[in-house]
C-alpha cells in the first residue's frame, strides 16, 4: 500500500487561495509487476487506476467521509466512516481509497504519515494560519489561527478504527478517530519507554499542557522493545 496525502504551503497564495481545492488522504495497492526486459525493467499493472488526463477519481477507489462529530472538554473529535474496500485479482478490483479533508478550508497534508498501531496509519493535516502580509515579511499577527488535524486509519480500507481510541466523557455512538487541536504548536509525542501516543494542544509557556492519549492496541506486526543478547 502506498499512503499519501496532497497539499502544499509554499508561496503567499497557498495560505488563502482565492479559489480553495479539496485536497485528500489517499491508500493505492500498488499491483505492478515488475520483469527484466533487455537492458532495462518492465512495470506492467493490469488495472492501471487511472491512465488519462482527467481530474474526476476512478470508482476503483472507494471514498471514506467523515461522518459525526463531538466536543469533549472544549476539544474538537470526529468520527470518519467504514465503507468496505474488496480487493481481488480480478479486473474491476478495488484499487484503494480515499478520504476528503473537509474539516475546514484550506485542509491540507503537509507531513508524512506513518505507522500507528498494527495497520493503523496517523495522519496529519493542518490550516495554515493566515491574514498577515502577503507582500513582505511582517510582524502583524496572523488573524486566523492555525489549526491540526491528526487522523487515524486502517491503512488498506481507510476505516476509522473500532473500539474507543480517546477518553472522552461525552457519550457518543460512533467512536471518534480524529482530532483537532487550535493553535500555534499543536503536536504529538510518543512515550519512548512505552507504545503511547499524546495529541499536545498549544498552551502558553510554563504552564501545564493538558495532554489527550491515544490508546493503542497490542503492536501488531511491530517490535515493541528489544534487549541486547549477551
Amino acid at each position: 500500500m502506498v499512503i499519501f496525502g496532497t497539499g502544499r504551503n509554499l508561496i503567499d497564495s497557498d495560505a488563502s487561495p482565492s479559489t480553495p481545492t479539496i485536497e485528500s488522504f489517499y491508500g493505492v495497492w500498488d499491483n505492478s509487476s515488475y520483469s527484466a526486459a533487455g537492458t532495462g525493467v518492465s512495470i506492467t499493472d493490469s488495472t492501471v487506476i487511472n491512465n488519462t488526463a482527467s481530474t474526476t477519481l476512478p470508482s476503483t477507489l472507494v471514498q471514506q467521509t467523515v461522518v459525526s462529530s463531538v466536543t469533549d472538554s472544549g476539544v474538537v473529535y470526529n468520527a470518519s466512516s467504514m465503507n468496505n474496500v474488496v480487493y481481488s485479482t480480478g479486473s474491476g478490483t478495488k484499487r484503494g481509497w480515499y478520504l476528503d479533508l473537509i474539516l475546514s478550508t484550506n485542509e491540507r497534508a503537509l507531513a508524512s504519515p506513518s505507522l500507528f498501531d498494527g495497520n493503523r496509519v496517523l495522519l496529519p493535516s493542518i490550516v495554515p494560519k493566515s491574514g498577515a502580509s502577503s507582500a513582505n515579511e511582517s510582524c502583524t499577527a496572523s488573524s486566523s489561527a492555525e489549526t491540526s488535524y491528526f487522523y487515524i486509519l486502517d491503512m488498506f480500507t481507510g476505516k476509522r478504527t473500532s473500539g474507543d481510541l480517546f477518553d472522552i466523557a461525552t457519550a457518543t455512538s460512533t467512536p471518534p478517530n480524529i482530532i483537532a487541536m487550535v493553535g500555534d504548536g499543536g503536536s504529538l509525542i510518543q512515550d519512548q519507554l512505552s507504545p503511547n501516543i499524546y495529541a499536545v494542544p498549544p498552551c502558553p509557556p510554563g504552564q501545564k499542557c493538558d495532554m489527550t492519549e491515544f490508546k493503542v492496541n497490542a503492536l501488531k506486526g511491530r517490535r515493541v522493545s528489544w534487549r541486547k543478547k549477551q
